[in-house]
């Protein structure tokens, strides 16, 4: 990977998430009340019960949600190998 390829990684469900929540004018507060938001803000990955909670709070579906943490997850696997490479 090169350094332009690394500078395409996906970013975290937390920065979608952040997205939506700067839209509806939500705060720090109202984050934190979300399920399971630090471990999500950590980079954790997204469960199915979270995904569902997501979906009804925020909106979308709990596949849309389980598949952005897939491919966050994998992104982040697939960088971690090369920078220890």
């Amino acid at each position: 990977i090169t350094m332009n390829e690394r500078d395409w990684a996906l970013p975290k469900p937390a920065a979608t998430i952040r997205d939506i929540a700067e839209e509806r004018g939500w705060t720090e507060n109202d984050l934190a009340r979300l399920p399971d938001w630090q471990g999500i803000a950590a980079g954790h990955p997204i469960d199915a019960q979270t995904a569902a909670s997501l979906a009804s709070i925020l909106g979308s579906t709990p596949r849309f949600w389980l598949a952005l943490d897939k491919a966050y997850q994998a992104d982040k696997i697939l960088h971690r190998e090369v920078e220890t490479a």
